[in-house]
């Protein structure tokens, strides 16, 4: 019983994080924040990624391991998970790199002096 309930907790957890990124999104373009609205597109696509890339990553692998699908540039099985697991790293990097250097253009003053 408890599986199930972690399995559809963990959906509308997914869910609910999602629709924060688009109203993040839509926030970001009501008030021109472009480096905003960057980092909401790459974590949507990323969010997206997630959950599209595994069942398909899953049939690539498993069709490798049968023999049915030939690995490209001689690689391995793990040297192919290993590539795949950094995918999503990078559009999450990408994305925070946007902001951080949107946050700077701001040119917002760190602390008031007196």
């Amino acid at each position: 019983m408890l599986e199930n309930s972690g399995g559809i907790l963990g959906i509308i957890i997914s869910v609910i994080i999602l629709i924060l990124l688009l109203i993040g999104l839509r926030i970001s373009r009501k008030y021109s924040f472009k480096a905003g609205v960057y980092f909401f597109v790459l974590l949507i696509i990323h969010k997206i990624y997630t959950f599209a890339a595994t069942p398909l990553i899953g049939n690539y692998v498993d069709g490798v391991i049968s023999g049915n699908i030939e690995l490209s540039l001689d690689m391995t099985i793990a040297q192919l998970t290993a590539w795949i697991s950094v995918i999503p790293k990078i559009i999450e990097l990408a994305a925070f790199i946007f902001l951080i250097i949107g946050l700077f253009q701001l040119k917002i003053p760190l602390s008031s002096s007196k």
